[in-house]
Formats: C-alpha cells, sequence, structure tokens
C-alpha cells in the first residue's frame, strides 16, 4: 500500500516513482503467494493468486499503465481480513 501510494502521489509520468515498481512489487508477492497456495491445496487462495498475477500483466499494457490502475487496484487488498 505504501508503494502504491507514493506512485499515486508523485503523478507525474514516470520521472519521479514508476508504476512498474508497484507492479513487479505485487506481481512477485502472488507468484510466491500462488506457489504457497498450490502447497497447500488452498483452491481459494490459488484462484485469487492467479487472477491477480492476471491482472497485473493487464495493468502492465500500455492502455492502463499510464493510468495507474495497479496503484488504484491494490487498494482493494485493504478489504481483505
Amino acid at each position: 500500500m505504501i508503494l502504491s501510494s507514493i506512485s499515486l502521489y508523485y503523478n507525474d509520468h514516470e520521472s519521479t516513482f514508476n508504476e512498474s515498481i508497484v507492479i513487479f512489487w505485487f506481481t512477485s508477492y502472488f507468484i510466491i503467494d500462488l506457489f504457497d497456495c498450490l502447497y497447500r491445496k488452498d483452491i481459494t487462495f490459488t484462484t485469487h493468486a492467479l487472477l491477480s498475477i492476471g491482472l497485473c500483466y493487464i495493468n502492465s499494457m500500455e492502455k492502463y499503465y499510464g493510468l495507474r490502475t495497479a496503484s488504484l487496484g491494490s487498494f482493494t487488498e485493504l478489504s481483505s481480513p
């Protein structure tokens, strides 16, 4: 959440803080989470990890990258207990 907040605060077209930092951090987090969920055989969170990795890929596309959708979307993780 801290990286996302910084990215949104410095919304100055990549000169101060790159959105790719947020995307790469979340992608690596969910890849590790995916392996953990597969090891524990937790189907629900495995699906969550796969969807999140897919969203990270979509957020890296040019259409959404400039809108900083990864930073905005990461705040939905705050709703998880």
